[in-house]
């Protein structure tokens, strides 16, 4: 009989070591859950804000004339993959790009037309093609920006090419 009071302790030991093995697993399924959740919604607000025709989506929209826009060139760059465009300024209706990604993509040029401005220059829109013909839309909007290295920059970039969505931080200049 002894032997088997014994037993019992050890059986009922190990249970309540795999009880709490158990709800340990259950908890980090379930943080694992809510972190796909949260990703997810990332993921959705980011494509919420593209239209179906590949369009950056801007509520607030207040366009001013092209005579009022005074940046000569305009840089952007970013992560996840990490990308970099300057941009810069024929004349008043006409910009070209230089970008590179690391999409397998290099030196990615073309131009740029059809600018859209709000209010005070607080944020633009441009659009374009490559010289493949892809489309280019770029959607600058002036609010405070952090790079990986913590500079700070006046603005954040929103590029939407070939079905890619890069996002980053920007710098314009008067040159």
């Amino acid at each position: 009989m002894n032997l088997n009071k014994n037993y019992y302790f050890v059986t009922n030991v190990y249970s309540k070591k795999q009880f709490i093995m158990r709800k340990h697993i259950k908890l980090i399924i379930f943080l694992s859950l809510i972190t796909l959740f949260l990703t997810c919604e990332e993921a959705k607000k980011t494509s919420s804000e593209i239209n179906d025709n590949n369009e950056l989506l801007n509520p607030k929209t207040t366009i001013s004339s092209l005579n009022n826009f005074e940046y000569n060139k305009i840089t952007g760059a970013g992560n996840e993959p990490g990308w970099n465009i300057e941009i810069t300024k024929i004349n008043k209706t006409e910009f070209t790009f230089k970008m590179n990604t690391l999409l397998q993509e290099k030196n990615v040029t073309g131009t740029l037309g059809n600018i859209k401005i709000e209010k005070d220059n607080q944020s633009f829109k441009m659009e374009g093609k490559d010289y493949d013909n892809n489309k280019i839309k770029i959607s600058y909007l002036e609010e405070e920006c952090l790079d990986m290295a913590a500079n700070k920059y006046k603005g954040t970039m929103h590029i939407v090419w070939k079905k890619n969505i890069l996002k980053g931080c920007s710098r314009l200049y008067k040159e």
